[in-house]
């Protein structure tokens, strides 16, 4: 009864309504549970240890939104469902083999974000993702290929998180809006200037990275740049003519300097350090600068 109450509200709300199954621990979910939603448009399977009769995803013909995250799945053809095919949005969390084919998404004509955790197995494929505008990747190792990034031609965001890597050589794209790159191991150096149009930046966590210049992006309105211990300098700050909002904490770069070098366009600035001393100081300065509708944040 429960159930049908659950997909009489699917019908009527669409994938604004999210339906989750999750946090079975100690036994498994029984897929043949969705044979009651034949009608959901939202649907997470995660944070789950164990599940079985998978096969009856196919039995979901209006599925648009996707999240799987079932550690001991051992069902590598999971995206050749028929029911995936039409989504727009899907997420793939890791198990403990971390072997889900990505070749079918070949004909995931309509998908338009995707993250994927730590799965490989042939995912140059998202390469023909046509309406693919959002990407977030995680635990890639740094051996790993992405050079097929560049190929996706709609893409505007890209997350890199966790995995490893030297640089961003790989992750290069002409049209991309917006960079996280986010505790990645052994990141040392960032060439902005592989992202050319980039209007969004957020580097965090990468503990060898030295120096930042965002001299190339012309059109940069946001940049925040956090828990980047070894890095000195952020280039380019006073010629950033389209800035708007600016974070950075825990870096050892000179916020004073910062400040000397800030642009009129910034509005929203956000300072940390890790001294109260240096924070009323700094605080005294911004309110003395008179920006228009900046603020500013001290340390936590």
């Amino acid at each position: 009864m429960a159930l049908r109450k659950v997909n009489a509200m699917c019908e009527r709300f669409g994938a604004r309504l999210n339906v989750r199954f999750y946090g079975h621990y100690g036994s498994e979910f029984d897929c043949q549970t969705l044979r009651h939603l034949p009608l959901v448009r939202s649907l997470n399977i995660d944070c789950l240890t164990d599940a079985v009769h998978l096969e009856f995803l196919d039995e979901l013909a209006w599925l648009e939104e996707f999240a799987f995250g079932v550690f001991r799945a051992n069902f590598p053809r999971l995206l050749g469902s028929k029911a995936l095919r039409r989504l727009r949005r899907l997420v793939l969390a890791p198990t403990h083999k971390n072997d889900i084919d990505l070749a079918p998404m070949e004909s995931y004509a309509q998908l338009e974000e995707l993250f994927i955790n730590g799965h490989t197995r042939h995912i140059e494929s998202i390469a023909t993702l046509p309406r693919l505008q959002k990407l977030s990747l995680g635990g890639i190792g740094k051996k790993k290929s992405l050079s097929f990034i560049k190929s996706i031609a709609s893409l505007k965001a890209l997350t890199y998180i966790l995995g490893g890597r030297l640089n961003v050589d790989d992750l290069a794209h002409d049209g991309l809006e917006r960079l996280e790159i986010l505790r990645v191991l052994g990141l040392s150096e960032i060439n902005v200037a592989l992202f050319p149009k980039l209007e969004r930046l957020t580097v965090e966590d990468q503990l060898r990275l030295n120096e930042l210049d965002i001299r190339p992006l012309t059109k940069l309105q946001r940049l925040s740049v956090f828990n980047c211990k070894r890095l000195t300098h952020v280039v380019g700050i006073d010629d950033a003519d389209s800035l708007e909002s600016l974070r950075i904490g825990m870096t050892n770069v000179e916020l004073s300097e910062i400040l000397n070098r800030l642009p009129a366009s910034v509005k929203a600035l956000t300072l940390h350090s890790p001294s109260k001393a240096i924070d009323d100081k700094l605080q005294l300065r911004v309110a003395s600068l008179g920006l228009p509708g900046a603020y500013y944040t001290g340390a936590f």
